[in-house]
């Protein structure tokens, strides 16, 4: 059971489902695909981040709404994005509740929380649309249905909000690790004996089971070089951070 215990205490996971369980209701007004497809465009484009979801958020309100949820969804997991950056790139003060959620973090995002934004958010608004033409409850309800829906959505670069997701909805289920290359590092020096058809998922629940590591302490302990690949292998989703504290402007 991989509960991240600051994020839990700080409640990262209930802010989490609270923000993403209406969207997922085909009770909402807003229209994930029209804002997949702008954001598709704001990552072509040139320009600031926040140039360019302004450009995002030209989209009707009912949509607008569900952006700005969106990227309140993608900043509860890093660690190493700063509380004022993050309000910074909200454009608006969080309630004190969610301002501590968005503070504490779960865990390092990695290069692509830091340069890859839309992407991530892309992610996000293509997840919700598979989501609302499936069955919404089980996703959030079980961590296995949950997993085979978000591998279903093509990631289209937002490998690691697939990964942060995933955690946020089941952290009983899925390790606090954003990054998939990381996840197959710390598989390889833990698991080396897992099948090939196993899923990182899978095997570093076996690890676990193997190893007896306290529920609330990262597997990363046991493998800390997981967290740094071969210099020539380095590409924009394949670090977690500098370290598991790291905090950086974002």
């Amino acid at each position: 059971m991989p509960i991240e215990p600051t994020a839990a205490a700080a409640g990262i996971y209930d802010a989490a489902t609270a923000l993403l369980a209406p969207r997922l209701s085909d009770r909402d007004r807003a229209d994930p695909e029209d804002l997949a497809a702008r954001v598709n465009e704001a990552v072509s484009a040139t320009g600031s981040f926040a140039d360019r979801w302004a450009t995002v958020r030209t989209a009707p309100a009912t949509t607008r709404a569900l952006a700005d949820d969106l990227l309140t969804l993608h900043l509860l997991f890093p660690r190493d994005v700063s509380i004022s950056r993050k309000v910074s790139l909200l454009g608006t003060s969080p309630g004190p509740e969610l301002r501590a959620a968005l503070a504490a973090g779960v865990a390092p995002g990695g290069t692509a929380f830091q340069l890859r934004r839309l992407s991530q958010l892309g992610y996000l608004a293509r997840a919700v649309a598979a989501a609302r033409a499936g069955s919404a409850t089980a996703v959030l309800s079980d961590p296995i249905r949950c997993r085979a829906w978000l591998h279903a959505v093509a990631p289209h670069g937002g490998h690691s909000q697939r990964e942060a997701l995933a955690h946020l909805l089941h952290p009983a289920a899925f390790e606090p690790i954003a990054v998939p290359a990381v996840k197959q590092r710390l598989r390889e020096a833990l698991v080396p004996d897992a099948p090939t058809d196993t899923d990182d998922d899978a095997a570093l629940t076996v690890a676990r089971d193997r190893t007896g590591h306290p529920a609330e302490r990262s597997l990363l302990e046991l493998a800390p070089r997981a967290l740094t690949p071969p210099r020539a292998t380095i590409g924009d989703d394949d670090t977690g951070g500098a370290s598991p504290g790291a905090r950086t402007s974002g």
